[in-house]
């Protein structure tokens, strides 16, 4: 608990802040989103999937506005070349934009509250397409256009 309070006072050096807790994080995190992508349908079956997929969701929106603030305060206190610590406080700005920009995108797309689980779901399934469903079919694609789901497949053979 003391690190995250040093982090977010920037006390923890920039170099360990952005590449420990900014870089290496998210690549084990991405590492973590693929293993789920890749195995969702056999994931599906055993375990509540889409819970852990929501808090995982929730935890990575928490921890890129906390790594922001780290990232800005870690800079501000930073004694090596400036270009270093403006580039990190454009990272933190950039990061705090994308994490804007999210939301203001998720909200045009999910006018309606009924279909946010059901499209949160179908857009992590399109994230694993396209995928052979048999020897024959592929997947492509999974919509949803107003009340209407849909899928798109083909014959690649």
């Amino acid at each position: 608990m003391q690190l995250l309070v040093r982090l977010l006072k920037g006390e923890v050096p920039l170099v360990y802040t952005y590449w420990g807790f900014g870089v290496a994080a998210w690549v084990l995190l991405g590492i973590l989103n693929s293993v789920i992508l890749f195995n969702y349908s056999a994931l599906s079956l055993h375990v509540n999937v889409d819970a852990f997929i929501v808090g995982l969701a929730y935890f990575l929106i928490v921890y890129q506005l906390f790594i922001s603030i780290a990232l800005w305060n870690s800079a501000k206190h930073y004694t090596g070349l400036k270009i270093w610590a403006v580039l990190a406080k454009l990272v933190a700005v950039a990061l705090i934009a994308s994490l804007i920009l999210k939301f203001v995108i998720n909200g045009y797309q999910y006018r309606k509250p009924q279909n946010l689980v059901l499209l949160q779901k179908i857009n992590f399934l399109n994230q694993s397409l396209p995928k052979m469903v048999d020897k024959d079919t592929q997947l492509d694609y999974i919509g949803l256009q107003g009340d209407n789901l849909y899928y798109n497949y083909r014959f690649p053979n």
